[in-house]
């Protein structure tokens, strides 16, 4: 396992620590999945998910980032659950349409999450009516 990231929580500023939760052990994570909790636990209850060498999942995020990255990703999927495209064809869409935006909505703010959404709410718009007009688009 590498070392833990050094992290400051996003709501009250206070350093994060990596720590496993015991109630979700599972086959891939027999001793707990990883996360990173605040160390003003229980009065700051933010959390981050961790891979298993300790690594962040993305970056960590206020309430309001995490409530738009969660709506980002909904309307992203979209884009390759519709079957348009795949999920490959989907990021590479990201890249090409908006490529002044972080790769992954994991490390995207308020304002990004809302470009994305925007951006896929128009793409899918095209999809549709080009799925009417009977080609692909």
């Amino acid at each position: 396992m590498t070392q833990p990231v050094e992290l400051a929580c996003p709501e009250c500023g206070a350093p994060m620590v990596f720590r496993r939760n015991r109630w979700r052990v599972s086959r891939a994570h027999p001793t707990g999945r990883p996360f990173y909790g605040c160390t003003r636990y229980p009065a700051c209850r933010t959390t981050h998910g961790a891979r298993e060498d300790g690594t962040p999942l993305g970056k960590p995020g206020t309430r309001d980032e995490r409530a738009a990255r969660m709506q980002a990703h909904e309307w992203f999927d979209r884009l390759w659950k519709s079957r348009v495209r795949t999920r490959e064809e989907a990021y590479a869409w990201l890249r090409e349409r908006l490529p002044h935006l972080p790769p992954h909505i994991a490390a995207m703010d308020v304002a990004q999450c809302a470009e994305l959404v925007a951006a896929v709410r128009a793409q899918l718009v095209i999809d549709l009516n080009a799925r009417f007009k009977g080609r692909k688009p």
